[in-house]
């Protein structure tokens, strides 16, 4: 590291990033948890069919890494996404052991309403931000994430 932004003195717990983003975020899930709750479904829940949806993740394992979940936990979930018709397993075309999750219609048009939920909430939260301070601060948290990444990397 360079340049240390905190030192022993001058840090201030309540002040700093840590405590900031982890705010930002718990307030976040509780607001959209809020809102999901008409829909009959937790925030974990949506994360889950976005990673699908996106294709940052098919298979459960895959799934648990992504969103650093609970393997026992996320196969209950599982069960109950496709319990509800919202998504169903599907055995891969190129392996048939592999066994890949796929949103149904109507789990992708439940995921197109909590997606204008997502999107209505962040519309509100970034109104008194200008264009330009929005997207300096989703390149800085991002920036701030990738660096997380690599820290865990270097730790595995």
């Amino acid at each position: 590291m360079v340049n240390p932004y905190y030192n022993f003195d001058s840090y201030k717990p309540y002040q700093g990033l840590g405590y900031l983003t982890h705010q930002a975020s718990k307030l976040m899930v509780s607001h959209l948890e809020a809102q999901f709750a008409a829909h009959n479904i937790s925030f974990v829940q949506y994360k889950v069919l976005i990673t699908i949806r996106e294709g940052r993740a098919m298979i459960a394992s895959e799934i648990c890494q992504n969103l650093f979940h609970d393997s026992g936990a996320l196969a209950r979930m599982l069960e109950q996404l496709e319990a509800r018709g919202i998504l169903t397993r599907v055995r891969s075309e190129k392996d048939r052991r592999r066994v890949e999750m796929e949103i149904t219609p109507a789990g992708h048009d439940l995921l197109n309403t909590l997606l204008m939920i997502v999107i209505d909430f962040w519309n509100e939260v970034l109104g008194d931000f200008t264009k330009q301070e929005a997207d300096q601060l989703s390149l800085l948290v991002r920036r701030m994430t990738d660096k997380m990444i690599d820290l865990q990397k270097v730790k595995d």
